[in-house]
């Protein structure tokens, strides 16, 4: 009959457990009487897994920046279509909407920001 795998770092934590002030070498020496031929880095190894948290699968999640869409084929839409000024009914929330959907189409907050700052300076040169 085969002979059944044993699992060599499941019998460091045993005797890691029963032994808890037993170095990694005194490991090595104790399992060797027990007639497990282990070395020095598998019990170093196995016992430093013992204190690390699991991994996390997945991606970390975004801290504080606006997701981007991706960007679109369609043609650049005018800043007067985004909010109009005429609109005097429409609310801050209306705005705030628009103002989100204006980042995404041009791929960050900080995009936006630069694309009003050159509207502004733009206009103040015509003088609108």
């Amino acid at each position: 009959m085969a002979k059944r795998k044993v699992n060599k770092s499941q019998i460091i934590r045993d005797y890691h457990s029963a032994n808890p002030g037993a170095g990694p070498t005194a490991i090595v020496r104790g399992l060797a009487d027990q007639g497990y031929d282990v070395s020095v880095a598998l019990v170093s190894q196995a016992l430093r897994n013992l204190t690390k948290e699991p991994k996390k699968r997945g991606r970390p999640p975004k801290s504080g920046k606006v997701s981007a869409a991706p960007v679109s084929s369609k043609a650049p839409v005018s800043s007067k279509a985004l909010v109009s000024s005429k609109a005097p009914e429409s609310s801050s929330i209306d705005h705030l909407l628009l103002a989100a959907e204006y980042c995404n189409k041009v791929g960050s907050v900080d995009a936006a920001i630069e694309a009003l700052q050159a509207l502004k300076k733009i206009a103040a040169k015509i003088g609108s």
